[in-house]
């Protein structure tokens, strides 16, 4: 009975105290017990708790109380039948005594006392005797009658303390009583409850990994996306952030990539909000390119609006992270690449309270680039043509010789170097009384760009929940909902991508237009003049509508059933309008406009039943349910060109062309769920889950497929021979295996698909195929294993935990290459290769120091990851054989070696590996990998009095490109800018310089070795970095001085996000690693937090 022992004890001793001046009235003659305890609940309003074992036994009873308090009552009607009860909030609990076996020799009854460290009885507390297989639990007055024998072990545990194992001595028997004393255990492992989606449970008793970020975590860092929150905090999570322009995308990686084609599938794991999964998931929304990205990779890097830029972390309570096969299995398929879930905050019975948050900031670069002036440009022009023996002309160099010399622009400064602007207010209202609880809250969100104007994005949302129980605590219904509308004004392109014009390019006439022209030279293409596209406009709408019902009602004692709606709503409309006035003249591009819609609709329902009981001296607990969702996916686009004025740009009036384009994706997922759990005397733990999964990504030969773990624990600190080993507060061995799918993959790839064909027979139209029918490909298959120790010390005022895992993901989907002959480029299906992804984590957290006025509290991750390419055998004769290496990660350095520069010709040199003379295919070596060699975080907080200081570092180990791939095919010499590191070039003969001669020519064997560098092994450097990615520091007033002013609570803060960065890396941010889009920007704001 231990773990329902668990649920009775905060607030027995008081309402026995009230039951106490209760007094009842009953006259029956051989009543079933169960009919006197519905008189007394008609009476007194006190519930009974019971299960039907407990009164299997009970003898009718005849009795006549006449105005006798209701205690008396109890004891008089229970201790016959020996039963036992515990008085908690407005229920009466009942269960069995001990009764000694009959094989036992026969003792006087021992009274087991269990007392705090201060001994103050503990009512409700779980006792057993091991060698005589009985369980129980102690009284009001923290007192068991029990049966106890010498050599018996007992074993005592309660919410909240340190369990202990006693064994019974002689000596311990000749008092009558024997008193155990329980120590607190740490708050951090015993009353912290995780998430894991369909079920929650006690981070101790957890027998899977996951990982937990808090809301006051979230709240010191002013960030307006979600997964911002998360970078460097979640050992074996990986988030990298697309732009540093707002409401731009984020990718996240849990331990390590899976697929081996990526352009069909998708290895970023499940987000759910409230239970609903996220009908974009992490998905780009929009259609059109912008300055975040282009959402289809074709013009410039994929990217898009984020789903969770309209999310308000600010209603966000908690973060779990699902990772291993007992975590996610439940999941099925969804998880086979770990589960992000998220918890929006929920009321609180009590009286109403108003929480009001606001903060105001600014953002600017943390490190601008710094690009050759004028002077310096001109002159390395100049010697690029003397090395090419080349004769400067207006064709070829009108920018040194047609444009103005004197004139300077620095375009990084003038396009990216701004200051942003950020402010954020949000406002709570949240309380409730009785059996009802709720929180409504509503916030408004802005967000400039480090580009000149106003251009930003502007979001307001609101979120509320209602939860309501009945009286006698069987039916509960949880009502949440949220709705956010955002407006992102970002440009049509990153401006970033500007840092390498010419510095003497005009931009202005004398009468203020625009320029585009000067000494008879039209700019055009790259050399185009970028204030024209701030005449360009693109607007991206966003509405988001969540919401979510659960509903439970408790059938019989320890049996639910539980259902779970879901309905997510994500459209975006998109407006590009690109004004003629906005290009060259002489282009006679015209008006022209673009128009994008996407829509994201799931429903989701999940009906479930629970069971949960006692057995022996563990506890059962049983979930069955199944999953139904449906998602559907609309895109539009529409292109209008020609309009006669560019007052019509958003219409479709007198337009001289009109095209567009429709694809409606509909997604079907079913699935049944179980799971088997137990926990035999909070010592050991058996987790068993199985899952059969169905999608309609698949054919008919392949739609289902079956999932599932078994994950086990063993909490060893709570065994008898661990007790005198008095600084281990807590340890546990954890394990878990399974398998789970994948289909994240495009909709109905299986189907021969046909479109509209460009030729026509006599007045028919004709079509053309797209896909071959394959309804034959299966599943992804990843098998998860793992083990782990989690240890605490000293009462757990040291924590750590280790963790090594192995995920192996075969029956990899891919777009397989067919020859031309076929007619298609590539179907998709199975091959047979593996990916492995293994690795450490290691977690740390110290409570350095804890005093009335002073807390120092250290926390630390580090994740080990290793990514290889375990088997793939028909690799060399497969399209892959130049993209990867059998035994070496995916994301490889695979290409030219680079190894110097000729010391003679001046240009970059490289390993010919057959000798033959040139260079192809045949000379690729590996040199190496991308992905990062180990990655994690260290936080700090400290208290002291009403101050708080926090300061987390994120930090990673890694080889990334430098910053010369961002020049492309423009070697230095062309007519492109250059980063002032870059200008450093061999001139003669000996020259130890870091790069080869300039050159200005398409033909030269300079250019040619170029075109070889930013490919080859010689363009990656050391992108490692540690970053003070937040700092925040916040003052509490007194709380004397709060309420004066009516006040609960206030606290003044200011905030810091990206800080600064230690690393070798030279040009750009080392985590982006691409001077051509906005990096991440150092955020500074200051706030205040009133409760009323």
């Amino acid at each position: 009975m231990k773990l329902f022992s668990i649920l009775l004890l905060a607030g027995s001793l008081h309402v026995a105290a009230r039951s106490d001046a209760q007094n009842v009235s009953i006259a029956v003659r051989n009543a079933p017990l169960k009919k006197v305890f519905a008189s007394i609940q008609d009476q007194t309003g006190f519930s009974f708790l019971y299960t039907a074992e407990t009164l299997m036994h009970a003898q009718p009873v005849s009795v006549d109380f006449k105005d006798q308090p209701l205690l008396d009552v109890l004891d008089k009607l229970l201790k016959p039948q020996q039963l036992v009860y515990v008085i908690k909030s407005r229920t009466i609990h009942v269960t069995r005594a001990f009764a000694p076996p009959a094989d036992r020799q026969e003792h006087a009854p021992v009274q087991v006392k269990v007392v705090d460290e201060n001994g103050k009885p503990l009512a409700g507390a779980s006792v057993s005797v091991r060698n005589a297989k009985n369980a129980g639990v102690t009284g009001n007055d923290g007192v068991l009658n029990a049966d106890i024998n010498e050599g018996d072990v007992i074993t005592v545990s309660f919410i909240g303390f340190r369990s202990k194992n006693v064994k019974v001595v002689a000596a311990m028997l000749s008092g009558g009583t024997l008193t155990i004393v329980l120590s607190k255990a740490s708050a951090e492992l015993n009353e912290v409850v995780i998430n894991k989606g369909y079920y929650s449970e006690k981070q101790r008793l957890s027998t899977g990994n996951v990982s937990r970020i808090t809301s006051e975590e979230i709240a010191r860092q002013p960030v307006s996306n979600v997964l911002a929150t998360l970078a460097g905090r979640v050992p074996g999570m990986l988030v990298t952030q697309g732009t540093g322009l707002p409401g731009g995308s984020f990718k996240v990686e849990v331990r390590g990539r899976t697929a081996i084609d990526r352009s069909l599938t998708d290895d970023q794991p499940l987000f759910i909000i409230d239970g609903i999964p996220v009908a974009a998931n992490n998905s780009y929304l929009g259609i059109l390119p912008s300055g975040l990205g282009d959402p289809a990779g074709l013009f410039s890097a994929p990217g898009g609006v984020s789903p969770f830029a309209g999310l308000n972390t600010s209603d966000i309570e908690s973060i779990e992270v699902l990772k291993d096969a007992d975590a996610t299995a439940i999941y099925g398929s969804r998880g086979a690449n770990g589960v992000v879930l998220i918890t929006t905050k929920r009321g609180k019975v009590g009286k109403t309270s108003i929480s009001v948050n606001a903060y105001t900031g600014f953002s600017e670069v943390v490190k601008p680039i710094r690009t050759l002036n004028t002077e310096q440009y001109t002159a390395l022009r100049r010697t690029a043509f003397l090395n090419d023996n080349v004769t400067p002309t207006l064709q070829n160099a009108f920018d040194i010789l047609a444009w103005d010399t004197t004139r300077y622009t620095d375009f990084n400064k003038l396009l990216g170097r701004n200051q942003a602007h950020t402010s954020d207010v949000n406002v709570t209202l949240s309380g409730g009384s009785g059996n009802t609880s709720y929180t409504v809250s509503g916030a408004y969100h802005r967000e400039t760009t480090v580009l000149p104007g106003s251009l930003g994005l502007k979001r307001g949302s609101m979120h509320f929940s209602l939860n309501h129980g009945s009286s006698d605590k069987k039916f509960n219904v949880t009502l949440t909902g949220s709705y956010s509308a955002d407006e992102n004004t970002v440009p049509n392109y990153d401006f970033s991508r500007y840092y390498n014009l010419p510095p003497n390019l005009k931009l202005y006439e004398a009468d203020g237009s625009l320029a585009f022209n000067e000494g008879g030279i039209n700019t055009q293409g790259p050399l185009s003049n970028p204030m024209a596209y701030f005449r360009q406009q693109y607007t991206a709408n966003t509405g988001n509508l969540m919401g979510n019902l659960r509903i439970s009602y408790e059938l019989l004692p320890g049996f639910h059933l539980r259902v779970n709606g879901g309905y997510n709503n994500i459209l975006t409309h998109e407006v590009k309008l690109s004004p003629a006035s906005s290009t060259n003249p002489l282009a006679k591009l015209g008006n022209s406009s673009n128009f994008g819609e996407t829509q994201f609709v799931s429903y989701l329902i999940e009906p479930q039943a629970e069971y949960s009981r006692q057995l022996g001296n563990g506890r059962l607990n049983l979930l069955a349910g199944g999953s139904f969702q449906s998602t559907n996916t609309v895109a539009q686009r529409t292109n209008v060109f020609g309009q006669p004025s560019e007052a019509l740009l958003e219409s479709l009036t007198g337009a001289t062309s009109v095209s567009g384009s429709r694809s409606n994706s509909p997604y079907r997922y079913t699935a049944v769920f179980g799971r088997v759990n137990y926990n035999l005397d909070d010592r050991y733990l058996l987790n068993l889950t199985a899952r059969r999964d169905g999608s309609s990504r698949f054919g008919s030969n392949k739609q289902f497929a079956n999932f599932g773990s078994a994950g086990a624990a063993w909490i060893f600190s709570n065994e008898s021979f661990m007790q005198p080993v008095s600084f281990l507060s807590f340890g546990k061995l954890r394990g878990s295996f399974g398998v789970t799918g994948n289909d994240k993959i495009s909709n109905y790839q299986f189907l021969d698909t046909w479109k509209p064909a460009s030729f026509n027979y006599s007045t028919y139209s004709s079509i053309a195929p797209v896909k071959l029918f394959n309804p034959d490909y299966r599943w992804e298959k990843t098998v998860k294993k793992e083990v782990a120790l989690e240890m605490g010390f000293f009462r757990d005022r040291l924590q750590a935990s280790v963790v090594y895992f192995h995920n192996s993901s075969s029956n990899q989907l891919v777009q397989y290459k067919l020859p031309q002959i076929t007619g298609f480029s590539s179907i998709v299906a199975n091959l047979p290769a593996k990916v492995v992804n293994k690795g450490w984590e290691l977690q740390l957290t110290s409570r350095n120091m804890q005093k009335k006025d002073f807390k120092w509290i250290t926390s630390f991750n580090i994740t080990i990851p290793k990514n290889l390419l375990d088997e793939f055998p028909t690799l060399a004769n497969s399209s892959y054989r130049n993209t990867y290496v059998l035994g070496k990660p995916l994301n490889i350095i695979y290409n030219y070696q680079y190894t110097g520069i000729d010391q003679q010709t001046g240009v970059f040199t490289y390993t010919d590996v057959n000798k033959d003379g040139l260079l192809n295919e045949a000379d690729y070596l590996y040199a190496g990998h991308t992905d990062p060699v180990l990655y994690g975080g260290m936080n700090n907080s400290i208290t002291y009095r009403n101050f708080q200081l926090d300061a987390f570092f994120s930090f990673r180990k890694q080889t990334g490109k430098s910053y010369a791939a961002s020049a492309g095919y423009s070697p230095p010499g062309h007519q492109a800018n250059i980063p002032v590191e870059m200008n450093d070039f061999w001139q003669k003969p000996g020259d130890a310089a870091k790069f080869q001669r300039l050159t200005q020519s398409y033909s030269s064997a300079a250019y040619q070795a170029w075109i070889n560098y930013i490919t080859s092994s010689g363009i990656y450097t050391d992108a490692s970095y540690i970053r003070l990615a937040n700092a925040s520091l916040s003052y509490t007033l007194p709380t004397a001085w709060a309420a004066k002013a009516r006040m609960s609570m206030a606290r003044v803060y200011v905030q810091g996000q990206n800080l600064f960065t230690i690393t070798a890396y030279k040009v750009g941010d080392p985590e982006m690693q691409d001077l051509s889009i906005t990096p991440p920007l150092r955020t500074v704001a200051c706030g205040i937090q009133l409760n009323f």
